[in-house]
Formats: structure tokens, sequence, C-alpha cells
């Protein structure tokens, strides 16, 4: 009976160890999804300037709200997805925001220089998928936080 029990601790604290270490990067840290949790409760009129491309499928916005800003996108399939612009990488580093790429197609962390200069400034270089959010390459092992999209007439309402 001893070596049963002994057994099976053994099997337990294997195992244990072996999810520990399968959830580290490369340089030895866990990497968890640890971008914060804030309420938003963000109304957007689609008839405002600053959101008009919000009516055409394929248009986008940057949002004031979440941790970093919000993504709003407005698919093909004529649903909208709002997206935290705080890459879940190392999400308390400056830089880990996500960006709308050039060609509008996906999201990937990092900046450009300035509204006027398009040149790329990395942090992780993660990319995103527009709609969902999920992960399509880099070294992140997490999705961008979703949050509720909700349209009455040409008013959208985000929140979690």
């Amino acid at each position: 009976m001893k070596k049963f029990t002994t057994y099976i601790l053994t099997s337990i604290l294997a195992v244990v160890a072996v999810v520990t270490l399968s959830q580290c990067k490369k340089d030895g840290s866990q990497q968890q999804n640890d971008v914060p949790n804030v309420p938003v409760n963000i109304t957007v009129n689609m008839n405002l300037p600053e959101y008009l491309s919000l009516q055409s499928q394929g248009g986008w916005a940057y949002l004031n709200g979440g941790v970093k800003g919000i993504v709003l996108y407005h698919h093909f399939d004529d649903a909208f997805y709002a997206l935290e612009r705080n890459c879940p990488y190392q999400p308390f580093d400056d830089c880990a925001t996500v960006t709308v790429d050039l060609t509008g197609v996906f999201l990937r962390c990092g900046k450009f220089k300035s509204n006027t200069d398009t040149t790329w400034i990395p942090c992780c270089n993660s990319e995103y998928s527009m709609e969902s959010g999920f992960l399509i390459s880099g070294p992140s092992r997490f999705s961008l936080k979703n949050y509720r999209v909700s349209r009455s007439g040409n008013v959208l309402y985000v929140s979690n």
C-alpha cells in the first residue's frame, strides 16, 4: 500500500511540474493573460464624422475606453466586433498596444511613428484577426479581449 501511495504522489507531482513548465516562455517566466478587466460602456453614433467609416463593411475606428483603447470593426458579415487594444503578451509594457495594420486586414502589436509617418515601431509584433481578435502569429499565446456590441439603427453600444 505504501508503494502505491508513493507512486500516486510522484505521478501527481510530475503532472503539476509538466503543466507549470509548459506555461513558461523561453526566458523562464510564465505568460498568462493579465490584461486587466475594466468596465466598458460606450455609445457610438455612426452618424458622427469620426465614426462614418463604421457605416461601411470593412470600416473600423479606435475608441477611448477599455485598458489601452478599443478597435471597433464592421465586418463583411455585417456584424460589429470590439477588441481591446492592450496586447496580452506582456500587457504592462508601455508598447503593448495593438494597431490596425496599413492593409486594414489584421491587428499587430506595436504602433506607427505618428499619424503621418507610417514607420512601424514594433513591440512583440503578434498579429491578431480583426473580427475575433484571434491570435494569428507572434509570441503571444492569447487572443485579444472581446467586448459585446449591440446595434440600434446607427447607434452602437459596446460593453462587457
